[in-house]
């Protein structure tokens, strides 16, 4: 994997407000190499299939079948903030962020997906899901007050939605292995895998099935809520109490299926 990144940040204080500016830019090259299949991967559905050499089913890269893929994408993050001292005993502190992703795209074209599952008869070849991160609008706010006056009872909190960005390398494992018809994984089905043979001869009396693996072409991006609320107060005695409360909700988070 190469990574270049280009970023600047810039600071600027006027009258009670502190601003901050910047941005960061990465290109991303990542190559993926699938080996496993390629060597063929035997499954038994009982010990008594085990030790006879009966399988259950047989799974295996048809020659001519491409193993590695390389992929290339930009993610980027442009933000503003300004922490405003509104009056000697309140504090604001309030931002945006804007954090989008370019789309994955194989250097060679070797990439397809099933677009609607339900209707689909084929792959359609091309991007293994669509751009969810065009509106990564990234809202943060917080705020720190001396409830009192006398510098002995703070209040603090923030709220934030944050973006994740990568958290698509399984996913691009899985696609890039099972992606017909570049990877041709094929199988047999359960229960007519044969006798095991090396080397191994699918039985010509059953047929063989294409396996495919994907990312949901439709996608929603995940994301996360995250909230917090301290309380502060000096103690007699050079001490001090903190109750504090932070939460985060995660949306749309990766899963298996």
């Amino acid at each position: 994997q190469n990574i270049f990144t280009w970023s600047d940040d810039l600071d600027y204080t006027r009258a009670n407000h502190s601003l901050k500016f910047g941005f960061i830019f990465n290109h991303f090259q990542d190559y993926i190499l699938t080996r496993g299949n390629d060597k063929g991967v035997p499954a038994f559905g009982t010990i008594a299939g085990l030790l006879s050499g009966q399988l259950s089913s047989m799974t295996v890269v048809l020659p001519g079948g491409a193993l590695d893929r390389t992929f290339h994408f930009n993610t980027m993050g442009f933000y503003a903030q300004d922490s405003w001292r509104v009056t000697p005993r309140l504090t604001l502190n309030l931002g945006m962020r804007y954090e989008p992703i370019t789309t994955y795209v194989e250097t060679h074209g070797i990439q397809s997906n099933i677009h609607n599952y339900l209707t689909d008869t084929n792959v359609t070849v091309g991007p293994y899901f669509l751009n969810p991160s065009l509106r990564n609008f990234s809202p943060r706010f917080g705020f720190a007050w001396d409830a009192f006056g006398n510098g002995k009872t703070a209040i603090r909190g923030g709220f934030a939605i944050l973006y994740d960005l990568s958290s698509y390398g399984s996913e691009l494992m899985n696609s890039a292995g099972y992606d017909s018809p570049f990877s041709s994984v094929f199988i047999t089905p359960a229960g007519n895998g044969g006798s095991l043979t090396v080397p191994y001869v699918f039985p010509t009396n059953i047929p063989i099935l294409p396996v495919y693996r994907g990312i949901d072409y439709h996608m929603d991006q995940p994301h996360m809520l995250q909230y917090n609320l301290t309380v502060e107060r000096q103690l007699p005695g050079s001490m001090a109490l903190t109750v504090a409360y932070a939460g985060p909700r995660g949306i749309n988070l990766m899963q298996l299926r």
